[in-house]
């Protein structure tokens, strides 16, 4: 039995929608919203570019649905285990290496992150006001510190400070990493060291844990 036509058309239409949101993740988190252009985005999606303009509108519109997805899989990915798990130090370790491992493996987040946050932040200012149930996680680690903090179980901090100072190196790290080398040559005998990711979640849990651990 053949399907109505209108069904096909509008899984055809999703399935472009999502061809040419990959490619534009791509493109933004290699070029920027300034630097990208349409036709690469187009030419990567095996779409025709004017069907970029009827599903977003305009180049802008496809940064900022760009930017919600990738936003969508930061909140799917990292919140579950924060809302749902015990409010100890290991656990703050833990989401920080889920964390890390999210960035790592989905690393167009970072850098579209970084692109806008450098250019202003004004589209993640305008996403916070479209889909303000993302930037949840930020006042949820507030308060869980504060709770920590009355109930004596970590030593007294500023949570805010804390959190962004977290939020930056999340953020930094996966785009800077690769660059590595610039400081440590990738012939001496420290590169193996800095560039082991697995000994720099080991590396951001000790300081984690010095920071916040009562002695």
């Amino acid at each position: 039995m053949k399907q109505p036509k209108e069904k096909v058309r509008k899984r055809d239409l999703e399935a472009t929608r999502e061809r040419i949101l990959a490619a534009g993740r791509r493109e933004f988190s290699e070029h920027g919203l300034q630097g990208a252009r349409v036709d690469r985005i187009a030419l990567k999606a095996k779409a025709n570019k004017y069907m970029i303009y009827y599903i977003f509108g305009n180049k802008e519109g496809l940064y900022l649905a760009c930017l919600e997805s990738l936003w969508e899989t930061k909140t799917s990915l990292v919140d579950p285990p924060l809302l749902n798990g015990p409010i100890t130090v290991d656990h703050f370790v833990l989401l920080t290496a889920v964390a890390m491992d999210m960035f790592r493996q989905n690393r167009e987040t970072a850098l579209m992150l970084l692109h806008d946050l450098v250019s202003g932040g004004g589209h993640l200012r305008k996403l916070k006001e479209k889909r303000p149930e993302l930037f949840t996680t930020f006042s949820v680690l507030i308060m869980l510190l504060n709770q920590m903090m009355e109930a004596g179980t970590i030593k007294k901090i500023d949570p805010e400070k804390a959190i962004l100072f977290l939020a930056l190196h999340l953020i930094s790290f996966t785009s800077i990493s690769p660059q590595f080398d610039i400081l440590v040559p990738r012939d001496s005998d420290k590169y193996e060291s800095v560039n082991d990711f697995e000994s720099w979640k080991q590396f951001v849990g000790d300081i984690m844990r010095r920071v916040l651990e009562v002695a």
